[in-house]
C-alpha cells in the first residue's frame, strides 16, 4: 500500500483521546434514529446490496465449515486426541480478530475505499491458498492412518487452515463495516441478518454438505446409485476438488466485486467516535478497558466459567471413534439449524431486564447435567450397533433430541451474555466493547477445549492383550507374551509393536470420562455460579417503587433481601431478587427512626421516634412480634452493634450514648458523656474505639474500655474563619483510615485521618464543592457518592479521595460514572427544594428550646397586679364620688 488514509486528522487526536469515555450528546443522532425506525423500509433499492452481503458472507463460512470439518475427518483418521489439541489451534484467529480490527477499520487506500482496499486482496488470497493447497492437503489426509504418525503432518495441516481462519476473520471485519455503509439508513438492520443467513448458509456448505459429498460410504450408498455410478473408494467431492472449486469461486467472485461494485458511504457512519478513532487511540482504549475493575472480574469469569464444559469438545470425535459414521453426524446439524434461530428469538424476553445474567446463571447446571447425560449415552452408544456396525434410525433421533435440548441450555447462556454485554458497553464505542467482551469469551471456550484435547492422550490408559479373534494354531512364545503384557500402547511404537506381536490394545481408563467427570466437579467446586451473582448483583438495581416515604433501610446481602419501615408505620421485607416480591409486612407500632440487622441476618432491630428498641426475629416470621428491649427517654439519633454484637451502642437528643449489655440490653454497661448538645452521628473505628458528631460542633473520639474521651475536636476551633452550625454527618473508612466530615448547611467537607497508633484523627483538608451537600456515602475506600438536592431534581456526583485530594473520576472509571448519570435520570422528586427544608427542619428539631419561664412569669404577675390596682382605683373614686352626691341630698 503506497498511501495510507488514516480516519481524522493529526490535530484532532489529542481532543479525542481526552474525551474518549467521556459523556457526549446524542440528541442529534437519537432524533434521526428514531425518524428513521418509523419510516418504512424500502428494500426495493438495498436488493442488490443485501444479496452481495449474504454472498459476502456466504464465501466467508466456507473456510469457517470447511475448519470445523476438519476434527471429524482426522478422528476417522485415527489422529491421537493431542493432534486435535494442536489442530484446535485453527480455531483461535476468529476469536482474537479484535487484535488486528482497529488496523483493518483505520488503514486503507482511498481510491479503492476503506473496506474493498481489505475484502478484495483479502477474498484473493483465500481464492489462490484453497487452489494452491488443495492437493497437498489431500496428500496429508490420505487414508492411510499408519502413516500418518509424524507431528509435521498435523502441524502443517493446522498451519494451513489457521491462515485460512485468519483470513475469513479478517475479511469478516471488513465486511461487517461495509455493510454499515453499502445499506441505506432504514435498510442497516439488515446487516446482521444477512451475516447470519450468509455465514451459516456458508458454514453448512462447507461442514455438513463437504462431509456428506466426501463420504465414499454415504456416496456409494446414496449418490451413486441413483445416478447409476460405479461404486469408488473416494467420495464424489473429496477435499481436494472441493477446495480447488471454491477457490476459483473466490478468484471469479473477487474479480467481479472490484470491478463492478463501487464502496460508496450512504449516510453519516464516519461521524461516530469509534469512526474517527485512530490505531493508536483504539489500542490505547481497549487498554483502558482492559484495566477497569468491573472488567477485570468479567474477565477473570469468561475465561474460567466454561472449564466444566471443556470434555464437549471431545463428544462427536468418541462417537466417530465408536464407529458412528461422520457425515451423519453432519447431518444432525440439518434439523439443528432452524432450532438455533429460533432460540434465540425465544429467549430473548428473558433476558431484556434489569438482570440479564440471570438465565445464564440459570442454565449452568443443566448444561452441567448434560454433560453427564451425553457421556452416559456415548458411554452405550457401541451398545446400539448391529453386526454391521449400522446404527439404526432411532438412535439419530435420540442424538437429534439430546442435542437439541443441550442446545437450549447453552443458546440460553448465549443469549443472556449478549444482552449482559449489551447493557453494560459504553455506548459510544459499542462496537469496540463488545467486540473485546467476545474476544475474551471466545478465548474462554477456546482454551478449555484445546487443553482437554492436549490431556486426553495422557489421560488416556490402554493396555496390550493378546488378540482372541487370531488364529488359534499359532501360540505366541514367552518372550511375546511378555512383550504384549508390558506394552501398554502409550504411543505409535508400541501400538505398532503390539499389532506385530497378535495383540490388539484395549482402553482400560477413557480420558473422555475422566475428564467429563473432573470438569463438572470443577465447575460445581470452583463456585462459578456464585460468582456469577456476585458480580451480577454489581449491574443490577432494585427499582422498588412504595407508596409512602421509606423512613428507614437496611440490605441483608446472604438473603438478597431488603428490610425497610415507612410513614405507615409499617415494616416491610423485600426479596428483590424475586421480582421485588414483597415477603411480609408487620404493622409496627410507632414511626421508626433507625433499622439495624445483625451479622447472621437472623434479628432485625429497630429504633422509633420516641427513643424505644424493638427487636424482631427473623426464623421465625410467623410467630414473632416486636419485642421492646430498651428505651431513652428522648429521642434517638442513631444505633450501632459491637463488633462481636455483644453490646448495643445507642445515641439520644440528650447528649448521651448508651452502651447496653444485647441481647439482656436492661444491663447497661456505661455512658458516654461528654458532649454539650445531641449526638447526630457515631461510629466503631476499631473493637475499642469509638468516634462520635453531635450539634456541638465537636467529634470526640472515645476509649469503650474505660468510658473516657480520648479526644475532643472542636470544629470552631479549628476552622476559625467558617461559621459552623452543628455537624449533620460524617463517614468514616476503616480500610483506609479516612473521616469525612459535613457541616450543617454547608458547601465544604472536612478530611480527618486515623492515626492507628495515637487513636487520635488528625486535620487533613478541607474541601469546598461549590454546592450544597445534602447526603453523602463512601461507595469504597477512596469513593464517595455525593447526593445535592437542586432547584428541579437530585444531582448525583462521584468523587475520589487519594492524596488528600478530591477530584472527579478519570476516564476508565466511566461505568462507575454512567451508573451515576443513570441514577440522575431515574430517581426523580416532584419538589426537591421542599424536600431539602424538610431536611433542614428535621435536623433543627434536634436542637432544645430554651425557654424563660420565669420572666415571662413576673411579667404576667405584674400585668395582674396593674390590672387589679386599676380597679380598686376605681372602685375608691366611685365611692368617693356617691359620699359627696348624698351630702349635697342632705344638705
Amino acid at each position: 500500500m503506497k498511501r495510507l488514509e488514516k480516519t481524522i486528522p493529526e490535530d484532532d487526536s489529542i481532543h479525542l483521546v481526552q474525551s474518549t469515555l467521556e459523556p457526549l450528546d446524542h440528541s442529534d443522532e437519537e432524533s434521526e434514529h428514531h425518524e428513521h425506525t418509523h419510516k418504512k423500509q424500502d428494500l426495493r433499492k438495498d436488493y442488490k446490496n443485501i444479496a452481495l452481503l449474504m454472498f459476502l458472507y456466504f464465501l466467508q463460512g466456507i473456510p469457517l465449515g470447511l475448519t470445523g470439518s476438519l476434527p471429524f475427518i482426522l478422528s476417522s483418521r485415527k489422529v491421537s486426541y493431542a493432534d486435535q489439541g494442536t489442530f484446535s489451534f485453527a480455531f483461535w484467529p476468529f476469536s482474537l480478530k479484535l487484535l488486528w480490527a482497529p488496523i483493518v477499520d483505520s488503514i486503507y487506500f482511498k481510491k479503492m475505499g476503506r473496506r474493498k482496499s481489505w475484502l478484495i486482496p483479502i477474498q484473493y488470497l483465500i481464492g489462490a491458498f484453497m487452489v494452491l493447497f488443495s492437493g497437498y492437503i489431500k496428500h496429508l489426509l490420505e487414508e492411510k492412518p499408519a502413516e500418518f504418525h509424524t507431528h509435521h503432518d498435523i502441524f502443517g495441516i493446522t498451519a494451513i487452515f489457521f491462515v485460512f481462519t485468519f483470513l475469513a476473520a479478517t475479511q469478516d471485519i471488513a465486511v461487517d463495516g461495509w455493510a454499515l455503509t453499502m445499506l441505506s439508513k432504514e435498510n442497516v438492520s439488515w446487516g446482521s441478518t444477512c451475516n447470519t443467513v450468509g455465514q451459516t448458509a456458508g458454514w453448512f456448505v462447507g461442514n455438513v454438505l463437504f462431509l456428506t459429498i466426501e463420504s465414499a460410504d454415504f456416496s456409494n450408498k446414496y449418490i451413486r446409485p441413483f445416478f447409476g455410478w460405479e461404486n469408488q473408494p473416494y467420495g464424489i467431492c473429496p477435499i481436494d476438488k472441493f477446495m480447488y472449486f471454491f477457490g476459483i469461486i473466490f478468484l471469479v467472485s473477487t474479480t467481479l466485486v472490484l470491478v463492478f461494485k463501487k464502496e460508496e458511504d450512504t449516510h453519516t457512519y464516519n461521524n461516530s467516535l469509534e469512526s474517527k478513532l485512530t490505531v493508536g487511540q483504539t489500542y490505547k482504549l481497549m487498554w483502558k478497558i482492559l484495566w477497569l475493575i468491573p472488567v477485570k472480574k468479567m474477565i477473570l469469569i469468561l475465561l474460567t466459567v466454561k472449564i466444566g464444559f471443556a470434555a464437549e469438545s471431545m463428544a462427536y470425535l468418541k462417537m466417530i471413534e465408536n464407529g458412528v459414521p461422520k457425515e451423519k453426524l453432519g447431518l444432525l446439524a440439518v434439523p439443528l439449524t432452524p432450532l438455533q434461530i429460533i432460540l434465540p428469538l425465544m429467549l430473548s424476553r428473558y433476558t431484556n431486564g434489569a438482570r440479564p445474567l440471570d438465565l445464564f446463571i440459570k442454565a449452568i447446571p443443566f448444561r452441567l447435567l448434560m454433560n453427564i447425560v451425553g457421556a452416559v449415552w456415548i458411554y452405550f452408544t457401541p451398545s446400539f450397533a448391529d453386526a454391521n456396525n449400522d446404527y439404526p434410525f432411532y438412535y439419530y433421533l435420540l442424538c437429534l433430541l439430546i442435542n437439541s435440548i443441550q442446545s437450549i441450555f447453552t443458546y440460553s447462556m448465549f443469549v443472556s451474555q449478549m444482552a449482559f454485554f449489551s447493557r453494560v458497553s459504553d455506548k459510544k464505542i459499542g462496537g469496540t466493547y463488545m467486540t473485546f467482551l467476545n474476544t475474551i469469551t471466545n478465548m474462554g471456550g477456546n482454551w478449555p477445549s484445546t487443553t482437554a484435547l492436549y490431556l486426553a492422550s495422557f489421560l488416556t490408559l490402554k493396555n496390550c492383550v493378546l488378540n482372541s479373534s487370531a488364529d488359534n494354531s499359532i501360540k505366541p512364545n514367552s518372550t511375546v507374551l511378555d512383550s504384549i503384557s508390558q506394552n501398554v500402547c502409550s504411543n505409535e511404537v508400541e501400538i505398532e509393536d503390539c499389532a506385530g506381536y497378535g495383540g490388539v490394545c484395549v482402553t482400560k481408563v477413557d480420558a473422555f470420562y475422566v475428564e467429563t467427570i473432573a470438569c463438572t466437579v470443577i465447575a460445581v467446586n470452583y463456585d462459578t455460579i456464585h460468582l456469577l451473582k456476585i458480580f451480577d448483583s454489581e449491574y443490577s438495581a432494585c427499582k422498588f417503587k412504595h407508596s409512602c416515604e421509606i423512613t428507614s433501610a437496611n440490605f441483608m446481602p446472604k438473603k438478597n433481601i431488603i428490610a425497610f419501615t415507612d410513614l405507615e408505620k409499617f415494616f416491610y421485607l423485600l426479596d428483590y431478587k424475586n421480582n421485588d416480591q414483597i415477603i411480609t409486612k408487620k404493622s409496627f407500632q410507632k414511626k421508626a427512626a433507625k433499622l439495624l440487622i445483625n451479622k447472621e441476618e437472623s434479628v432485625v432491630l429497630l429504633g422509633d421516634k420516641t427513643g424505644d428498641v424493638y427487636s424482631l426475629n427473623l426464623e421465625n416470621l410467623d410467630n414473632s412480634e416486636f419485642d421492646l428491649i430498651m428505651g431513652h427517654l428522648s429521642m434517638l439519633t442513631d444505633m450501632k452493634l459491637s463488633h462481636d454484637e455483644k453490646f448495643l451502642v445507642t445515641s439520644d437528643r440528650d447528649e448521651k450514648i448508651r452502651i447496653s449489655h444485647y441481647p439482656n440490653s436492661y444491663n447497661i454497661q456505661g455512658y458516654l458523656l461528654a458532649h454539650k448538645e445531641f449526638v447526630i452521628q457515631f461510629d466503631f473505628v476499631d473493637k475499642l474505639t469509638l468516634v462520635s458528631a453531635s450539634g456541638d460542633s465537636c467529634l470526640i473520639v472515645w476509649d469503650l474500655e474505660s468510658l473516657r474521651p480520648i479526644q475532643k475536636l472542636e470544629l470552631n476551633s479549628i476552622l476559625g474563619d467558617m461559621e459552623i452550625k452543628g455537624i449533620d454527618r460524617f463517614d468514616y473508612n476503616s480500610e483506609s483510615q479516612n473521616l469525612l466530615v459535613h457541616v450543617f448547611k454547608s458547601t465544604c467537607l472536612l478530611h480527618f485521618k486515623f492515626e492507628m497508633d495515637k487513636k487520635i484523627f488528625k486535620f487533613m483538608q478541607k474541601f469546598d464543592l461549590g454546592y450544597q451537600i445534602d447526603h453523602f456515602i463512601s461507595l469504597s475506600s477512596n469513593l464517595y457518592l455525593m447526593a445535592n438536592l437542586g432547584d428541579e431534581k437530585l444531582i448525583l456526583s462521584i468523587k475520589k479521595l487519594e492524596q488528600n485530594k478530591l477530584f472527579d473520576l478519570e476516564d476508565n472509571e466511566s461505568i462507575i460514572r454512567e451508573f451515576c448519570s443513570k441514577l440522575n435520570s431515574e430517581i426523580k422528586f416532584e419538589k426537591p427544594l421542599e424536600l431539602r427544608n424538610n431536611m433542614d427542619k428535621n435536623y433543627q428539631s434536634y436542637f432544645k428550646t430554651i425557654v424563660n419561664n420565669m420572666d415571662e412569669y413576673f411579667q404576667r404577675k405584674q400585668e395582674r397586679i396593674n390590672a387589679t390596682m386599676g380597679k380598686r382605683k376605681h372602685t375608691i373614686s366611685n365611692s368617693e364620688a356617691d359620699t359627696a352626691k348624698s351630702k349635697q341630698l342632705v344638705q
